[in-house]
């Protein structure tokens, strides 16, 4: 039961979209079985909880609110023990609001792996590598490993501009790891919030690209799934 944790110390740079993907691609088990995700909602805007408000929620995908600090402990601590006869889930995935405060700390804590999502901004990557520093040091302070990685987001679909490149060499040169599937602009995503559901329940009449879409979400699934349940250290950039 992995603790995957979505935190950034910077608001729009696509954390809450990452998480939301990232549960419904695990959940979907790819060429393997559904999994059993809990996804808890520690944004005080609880958009998550809002997404899974509205119809065609997947069944195996529970969403617990954590709005306040103290109520994220609390939500752990219920997701571990959520499914039938007091099991836990295959997979617990949270989402903070963007900025350094408490609950961002302690999602970092209670994690087993943080993913810092960064968009083609050099803003963005100089704000990661923050991140990834308090990863180091509540790794160092808890005495035991929270591994961490980055994830690029908002990456258009068309062009890779020049500032892809930059903020990959800048992850590299501080060695952070990097899934090597980035999360492309797609209206579909953004239609996930609107209309509810996964992407196989919205209406390809109304919403454009959904197969690649659905591409883009299955190897950016998987590239999360491997980077958290390998052995062996992730390579950097």
């Amino acid at each position: 039961m992995p603790i995957v944790a979505f935190v950034s110390s910077k608001g729009g740079v696509g954390k809450t979209t990452a998480s939301l993907l990232t549960a419904l691609g695990l959940a979907d088990g790819g060429d393997g079985p559904p999994r059993q995700v809990v996804m808890i909602d520690a944004d005080p805007n609880l958009p998550l909880v809002r997404w899974a408000g509205l119809p065609g929620k997947p069944g195996n995908i529970s969403v617990l609110a954590a709005p306040t600090d103290e109520a994220l402990t609390a939500a752990v601590r219920k997701a571990r023990f959520s499914m039938p006869g007091g099991q836990g889930p295959d997979w617990i995935v949270i989402d903070t609001e963007g900025g350094a405060r408490r609950a961002m700390h302690m999602a970092i804590r209670l994690a087993d792996f943080v993913f810092t999502p960064c968009g083609p901004s050099t803003i963005e990557a100089v704000e990661a590598l923050k991140v990834i520093g308090y990863v180091r040091e509540a790794s160092r302070t808890l005495k035991r490993p929270i591994r961490h990685g980055c994830v690029l987001t908002r990456i258009p679909a068309a062009i890779r501009p020049r500032s892809v490149a930059t903020v990959v060499a800048q992850l590299k040169a501080a060695e952070v790891p990097l899934a090597p599937t980035p999360l492309i602009e797609k209206e579909a995503f953004r239609a996930l919030f609107a209309d509810g559901g996964s992407l196989d329940s919205l209406d390809p009449k109304q919403v454009s690209g959904l197969a690649s879409a659905r591409a883009n979400l299955r190897l950016f699934a998987a590239d999360v799934e491997q980077l958290v349940l390998a052995r062996e250290p992730a390579p950097a950039g």
